[in-house]
């Protein structure tokens, strides 16, 4: 039978363990391997697994982290495996008088390794606008100089020298932006590019039908590695410079990490 520390009597270990390796969530089991189990579920939460003891090197078992159908990886003395899990499946034969300690836990090691925080949400994220109004020349691609942060939790974004949100975690990120530009007269086209590495991902393209202000949007998925940058590139061609304006929630760069 599998002994718990879960029990009144082994709470006071249990905390001092749990504190000493600063976990959230913590489960200390003794697995008897004495026992036969085939996929046996274990409703735990972590992301480090742990084999900290064994009765002897021959004492072994094999789990599958998630679901019953996944890969098996080996138990023994002195494992450890780090990956995001909600359960896990138990398998062994019949070995008299062997047993294995396994601890399984959250200390957020792992999860801030790939950039997500305690809440669960990724860590990269942040939104950029602009603190003046910006001048845009007739029919000349121009970067859109964003300056100011509204966030920018793991500080990707260069506000000072090149004005691009620079990758340090690998992954998909959601991204968008909008231009608002100022005075343009009926007929001109105003574009708005998102650009990666210096070439255009995501390109939007607004033909104005009356004088007034212009809205140009772009959205979408990203792929992007380590040191992958993004920028934003403006263009119009209404004969003269147009601005586009300082208003933060009509000119802004958006982006969030979403796996």
């Amino acid at each position: 039978m599998d002994k718990s520390d879960r029990d009144i009597s082994q709470w006071d270990a249990r905390l001092k363990q749990q504190l000493e390796r600063n976990f959230y969530n913590y489960h200390n089991r003794r697995i008897d391997l004495s026992v036969a189990r085939d996929n046996k579920q274990y409703n735990w939460t972590g992301e480090t697994f742990i084999v900290e003891k064994a009765s002897s090197a021959n004492a072994i078992a094999t789990v599958r982290l998630m679901f019953e159908d996944a890969d098996e990886l080996i138990l023994q003395d002195n494992v450890e495996i780090k990956s995001i899990f909600n359960s896990v499946f138990i398998s062994n034969e019949a070995q008299a008088g062997e047993w294995l300690d396994i601890i399984a836990g959250i200390n957020f090691e792992y999860k801030k390794k790939i950039g997500i925080d305690e809440a669960g949400f990724f860590t990269s994220r942040c939104s950029v606008n602009l603190s003046a109004d910006q001048a845009i020349p007739h029919a000349t691609h121009r970067k859109v100089y964003f300056d100011t942060a509204k966030y920018d939790n793991d500080s990707e974004f260069d506000l000072v020298t090149n004005h691009r949100f620079i990758v340090k975690k690998a992954g998909v990120y959601h991204v968008s932006a909008q231009l608002f530009y100022l005075f343009i007269n009926q007929g001109i086209m105003c574009q708005l590019r998102i650009r990666k590495n210096g070439g255009d991902i995501k390109h939007s393209i607004s033909t104005h039908y009356a004088q007034n202000n212009e809205f140009v949007q772009c959205s979408g998925d990203l792929l992007l590695a380590v040191d992958d940058y993004l920028e934003v590139w403006a263009y119009q061609d209404n004969g003269n410079a147009r601005y586009i304006a300082s208003i933060f929630y009509r000119t802004y760069f958006d982006i969030h990490q979403i796996a």
